[in-house]
């Protein structure tokens, strides 16, 4: 319940309380137990908002701002908010890479950035997925080049395993890729404690 609907059952109230009034000035405790009830109404309907403030300021992260930083610095960019604060953007980079990057959680802060390398053969994963988090990295602020300095100690040349944690701790940094009808869909997977 919003605050203008409870102004709006505050003021209808008020009219109806004054319609008794008017229509039966002898009967008092008639118009006393209808203000009663109204009365109750409204204190039931103000404990109700209150409730429903409450649960939606409950979450520690608060609002989610987008990662982005410049939309005209990326192509076909687009955001949406999802359920329970949730942010999801999409947009493709210079080099025609199409990206999603969601921001999640309530006691804590998650990033996934996904996106698909189709048709790279292993040797070149590696090096394909640097690039592609450090152009991620200069179009975005906040944690990003953070998370691109630790993709970037990743070993060129090597087979990337299905799964990998690159930091633990308070901050965690997943790694994971999955065979789809795009290419491999990698997504990297950041969460801080809040």
């Amino acid at each position: 319940m919003t605050l203008k609907a409870f102004e709006d059952i505050l003021f209808l109230s008020t009219i109806k309380n004054r319609r008794q009034r008017d229509f039966s000035p002898d009967d008092q405790h008639i118009n006393v137990k209808a203000i009663m009830k109204i009365v109750r109404f409204q204190l039931l309907a103000l404990f109700f908002l209150s409730i429903t403030s409450y649960a939606q300021d409950e979450c520690v992260r608060g609002e989610p701002e987008p990662i982005i930083d410049d939309e005209k610095s990326v192509s076909s960019y687009f955001a949406t908010v999802g359920k329970e604060g949730e942010l999801e953007e999409n947009f493709v980079l210079s080099n025609g890479q199409g990206v999603k990057i969601r921001q999640y959680g309530c006691a804590h802060f998650g990033l996934a950035y996904q996106f698909h390398l189709a048709g790279v053969n292993n040797p070149e994963k590696v090096r394909l997925l640097k690039a592609t988090m450090a152009s991620i990295a200069k179009v975005s602020g906040s944690f990003t080049p953070s998370i691109s300095d630790a993709i970037s100690q990743l070993k060129e040349g090597e087979d990337i395993p299905e799964e990998i944690t690159l930091m633990e701790g308070y901050e965690m940094l997943y790694l994971s890729r999955e065979n789809t009808s795009d290419g491999e869909l990698f997504v990297v997977q950041y969460d801080v404690a809040l």
